[in-house]
C-alpha cells in the first residue's frame, strides 16, 4: 500500500530516485513477508525427546528471522529515506524523527541480539534432562534485545496507521466481456 502512495504522489514528477527506492522497499516488504511465513511455519522451542535441538525447525526459524528484521530494518531506512526524499518539510516532522529513533533502537537491538548468539555457544542451550530451557550466562541480553527488536519493528509499522487512514483506493472493473458469446 506504501508503494501505491509513493508511486501516486510522484507519478507527474518522475524522480528516478524515488521510483528506485520505492520498488526496493516493495521488494524487501515482499520478502519480510516471506520471512515471516518461514517464521510462522517453523517455531522454536523445538526439542527431540533426548534434549538435543531439532535442527530442521530452528535453522529455518532463524533464517525466517532474518529476512524478518534484517530485511526489515533495512526497509525502515529505505523508508526514511523516501520520507526525506517526498517530503519537504521531513526536518520539522516529529514523525520523521520518531521513525528515525525507532529505527535506530531497533537496529541496535539487532546488532545485539546477533552478536550475543554468536558469541554463546548454541549447544550451552539444551536443558538438562528433566528441566526447563536454562539460558547461559549472559544470554538474558540477547533475549531480551530479540524481544525489544520485535516491539520496536511493531511499533514503527504503527507510524505509518496516520498515513494509511488518508488514503483511499478505488478498484475499477469491468465486466463487459463476460456475457458475450464467442463464434
Amino acid at each position: 500500500m506504501k508503494y501505491l502512495m509513493v508511486w501516486q504522489q510522484n507519478r507527474h514528477i518522475r524522480d528516478e530516485r524515488v521510483d528506485t527506492v520505492n520498488r526496493l522497499s516493495c521488494i524487501a516488504g515482499l520478502v519480510v513477508c516471506l520471512g515471516g511465513l518461514i517464521v510462522s511455519l517453523s517455531p522454536t522451542g523445538h526439542l527431540r525427546k533426548d534434549c538435543t535441538w531439532y535442527w530442521p525447525m530452528f535453522v529455518p526459524h532463524v533464517i525466517g528471522a532474518m529476512m524478518i528484521f534484517g530485511v526489515g530494518y533495512t526497509a525502515t531506512l529505505l523508508h526514511l529515506y523516501l520520507h526525506y526524499l517526498t517530503d519537504a518539510r521531513w526536518k520539522t516532522s516529529p514523525l520523521f524523527y520518531t521513525r528515525a529513533l525507532l529505527s535506530l533502537v531497533g537496529i541496535t537491538a539487532m546488532i545485539i541480539t546477533g552478536l550475543n548468539w554468536l558469541m554463546f555457544d548454541i549447544s550451552l542451550m539444551t536443558p538438562p534432562s528433566g528441566r526447563g530451557k536454562v539460558y547461559p550466562q549472559g544470554m538474558l541480553s540477547a533475549v531480551a534485545a530479540e524481544w525489544l527488536m520485535a516491539f520496536i519493528f511493531q511499533s514503527y509499522v504503527l507510524t505509518y496507521i496516520p498515513d494509511f487512514r488518508k488514503a483511499t483506493f478505488v478498484l475499477d472493473v469491468k465486466l463487459n466481456e463476460l456475457g458475450e458469446k464467442k463464434e
